[in-house]
């Protein structure tokens, strides 16, 4: 067995005589014998770097504990469980109003719905025969739209900065009415206005500017206007409880 084949070569490494039948020798024989059956049963063990290392420098600190909250701290809120399913959720939180807002629209709504006004008196002559004159009819009626769509987006948002109804959808649906029919009531006025250079260019201008804010108005509706992820659309106004 390999404990007692190293016996002669540890013996005789170490310059050590081998004297037969004397009790010396055999008291040497024993010991080497209990050292290389040790040394054996060291080699058959496996271990790892992280064992021997965990034996040298002992295992690794437990982390420290947890502070002690003070005997008169409040406890910490309970995290809310989801609703199980088919159960209705708590409604949302009311948005407080935005005062300063909320008369702003309001006072742009009171002022689109004159300019809507003067322009319905405009048509009545414009667009009366005898004498209709084309041109001013129909930036009459353009300019009603026009406006009538503006009066609108400033009630939309009122609805919200006044009431926390999100009214966006139509808000930037009446935006774009009142820019496209800018537009086209710049394209109605070249009609005449390009007679003059300075003023047709300050009506071409003009329907550029409308026209790209329409365009922008209806891309950003297509975002606003997209139903709800129940398969509902439009707006809901919160519960205030």
């Amino acid at each position: 067995s390999t404990p007692l084949r190293c016996v002669p070569a540890l013996v005789q490494r170490r310059g050590l005589a081998m004297p037969h039948g004397s009790s010396v020798w055999a008291s040497w024989r024993l010991l080497l014998l209990l050292s290389c059956v040790g040394l054996a049963g060291v080699v058959a063990e496996s271990k790892d770097g992280g064992h021997i290392l965990d034996e040298l420098l002992g295992a690794a600190p437990a982390p420290p504990p947890a502070p002690l909250a003070p005997a008169d701290a409040a406890p910490a809120p309970a995290t809310p469980s989801p609703p199980p399913d088919g159960f209705p959720t708590a409604p949302p939180i009311a948005k407080a109003a935005d005062n300063p807002a909320c008369a702003t629209d309001i006072t742009g709504f009171i002022f689109k719905t004159t300019r809507v006004a003067r322009y319905l008196t405009y048509s009545t002559t414009d667009c009366a025969q005898p004498g209709m004159t084309s041109v001013g009819c129909g930036d009459d009626v353009m300019l009603v739209l026009r406006y009538g769509g503006e009066a609108a987006s400033h009630m939309a948002a009122a609805t919200y900065d006044c009431a926390s109804l999100d009214n966006s959808c139509a808000q930037v649906i009446a935006a774009a009415v009142g820019h496209l029919s800018w537009a086209i009531e710049a394209i109605v006025v070249m009609e005449t206005a390009c007679f003059d250079e300075l003023f047709c260019m300050v009506k071409v201008f003009d329907f550029m500017a409308s026209a790209i804010h329409a365009a922008k108005d209806i891309d950003t509706a297509i975002y606003q206007c997209k139903p709800a992820a129940d398969g509902t659309s439009g707006p809901s106004a919160p519960e205030i409880g």
